[in-house]
């Protein structure tokens, strides 16, 4: 609350005063992310985003082996958005929820529109076959 108050002031005071608080939240910062690390590093074996990973790959093997004649931009698609919700879940679980925000409001909503796309060009295709 201080720092934002700081912000709008102009004199020299303030602005030292606002230095000295971005300062201290840096380092704050800092000290909250070292535990994280740690706690990263002993579960590394046991990490659920290497899990999901092998599921993306699986299931990519999964489509291509099955003889499925899938549109190949609906297939692109669809790894995107598996890429993605692993990224979201990731950010989240790294407490970075600004990223998580941008990925699940902007970007997978963007492909999630292009699959649907996809799908009704495909639709319309095969309706007109």
């Amino acid at each position: 609350m201080e720092r934002l108050s700081l912000m709008n002031e102009t004199d020299k005071a303030s602005k030292d005063r606002l230095n000295r608080i971005e300062a201290e939240l840096a380092l704050l910062k800092e000290k909250q992310a070292q535990p994280h690390r740690a706690v990263g590093v002993r579960k590394n074996c046991h990490d659920t985003h290497t899990v999901d990973q092998r599921r993306v790959v699986y299931d990519e093997f999964r489509v291509k082996s099955s003889g499925h004649s899938q549109n190949p931009e609906k297939l692109a698609n669809n790894v995107k958005i598996d890429r993605v919700n692993l990224e979201i879940q990731q950010a989240e679980r790294e407490y970075d929820l600004n990223h998580a925000a941008e990925l699940k409001y902007g970007t997978l909503t963007s492909l999630q529109r292009q699959l649907e796309a996809a799908q009704e060009l495909e639709h319309v295709r095969s309706g007109k076959s």
